[in-house]
């Protein structure tokens, strides 16, 4: 959750991964499910009186800023979050007290000091000591970008990213911009190293968006391709996000061999070929992956 709001700092109007575009929609219908569908899953086991509602309810308002609402008025706020306007006005104003939002003529954005959430994950996940560089030097060496990501409910943030060529960056990624599990080379290898039960969970309920006519929204036949992306070691996705253009990415695994993450590449075809055509690059991100195992 708090990587988002590195995304939702963004000056761009969309968020997009670096081999397609992923615009998450909220539900307008229905605020506080939007609000909470990311993060149910992980909270399914706490009971009621566990948890501060008010406290979840400023994260709320927190998340309900993005590139398309930059800066909106508690009306606003009350109407995406789902709250009443007199919570939403509250827990505004705590943020501006402790400077985490500004006010300019009733209408409030996030300060930079929000960025400092998640500074304490980035330390502790050593992002800037040992992913960052790992992901240069792979970059340098395979000439495309290279990108890791973690898994948060239904989607894959991503959080580090080192650019290959101009091209083939995308405007607006960024530190917490998310990806669909389903769709996407680096979600579809988290969930290739996931537990039966957590990947049954998230093919029933995570949300399919076709983003080109190739996108696969048959729930069984993704099933299938992330079995064989568990027997590979390797998720493969061509063309499902844009013409032309394809990922590869490898399930990362943690110190007790849990999932991590995933890295991954992505490029045209012609420089993205499935594993099968291209084994060099196959090994080399296998390589990767175990280099990075057990160090997030």
């Amino acid at each position: 959750m708090i990587f988002r709001w590195f995304a939702r700092l963004s000056n761009e109007c969309c968020l997009f991964d670096s081999h397609a575009s992923y615009i998450r929609e909220p539900d307008k219908k229905n605020p506080r499910r939007s609000a909470a569908r990311t993060g149910k899953m992980m909270s399914r086991d706490l009971k009621r009186g566990d948890t501060a509602s008010t406290f979840a309810n400023g994260l709320r308002v927190i998340g309900a800023f993005d590139a398309e609402d930059r800066d909106m008025s508690v009306p606003q706020i009350a109407r995406k979050t789902g709250l009443d306007r007199a919570a939403a006005r509250r827990l505004v104003l705590t943020l501006v007290a402790e400077g985490y939002a500004e006010e300019r003529e009733q209408r409030y954005r996030l300060t930079p000091r929000v960025l400092r959430l998640g500074r304490a994950f980035l330390d502790a996940r050593r992002v800037g000591a040992v992913l960052q560089p790992l992901l240069a030097e792979a970059t340098r060496r395979l000439g495309l970008p290279v990108s890791f990501a973690m898994r948060d409910g239904f989607e894959a943030l991503y959080l580090a990213h080192a650019p290959g060529e101009p091209s083939l960056i995308s405007t607006g990624f960024t530190t917490g911009t998310a990806l669909p599990l389903l769709t996407s080379g680096l979600g579809r290898a988290v969930c290739a190293a996931l537990t039966p039960a957590e990947l049954e969970e998230v093919l029933a309920g995570a949300p399919l968006v076709a983003h080109t006519a190739a996108t696969c929204l048959d729930r069984a036949e993704i099933g299938a391709r992330i079995a064989a992306a568990r027997n590979r070691g390797l998720a493969y996705v061509a063309e499902e996000f844009e013409p032309g253009v394809a990922a590869l990415a490898a399930p990362v695994r943690g110190g007790a061999g849990e999932i991590a993450g995933a890295v991954g590449v992505a490029g045209v075809i012609a420089r993205v070929p499935h594993p099968d055509a291209a084994p060099e690059l196959a090994a080399a991100l296998s390589e990767i992956a175990r280099a990075l195992a057990g160090r997030m």
